[in-house]
């Protein structure tokens, strides 16, 4: 029996996204990264590290299953999502949320 991840919708920056973080999405995510979805969040001493916006904009875009979203798409939406008062925090409230909907 196949379960399919469920999906997250966020709007971010003007976009309206569906995110999902299924094993392919995982896999693409961590071949981009060049590293582990977890190591993203764990410095080289062990402790707890704040991702690059790169790296979380990177997992946003290959969970996103909303078709036509380039990159350029995502740096776009990033900047209104900041011009409209949002931080670097709160993209990464996003991706820590689809990375527990995801069991991470």
């Amino acid at each position: 029996m196949t379960s399919k991840a469920t999906t997250m919708k966020v709007s971010f920056g003007g976009l309206q996204l569906d995110l999902r973080l299924g094993a392919r999405d995982i896999v693409r995510v961590e071949r981009r990264l060049n590293e582990s979805m977890v190591n993203m969040f764990v410095s080289s001493e062990g402790g707890m590290k704040l991702p690059p916006a790169n790296k979380l904009l990177i997992v946003l875009q290959e969970a996103n299953q909303t078709h036509g979203v380039s990159d350029d798409d995502l740096i776009e939406a990033f900047d209104k999502f900041l011009s409209a008062g949002k931080t670097p925090m709160d993209l990464m409230k996003i991706v820590q949320d689809l990375l527990d909907q995801a069991g991470f």
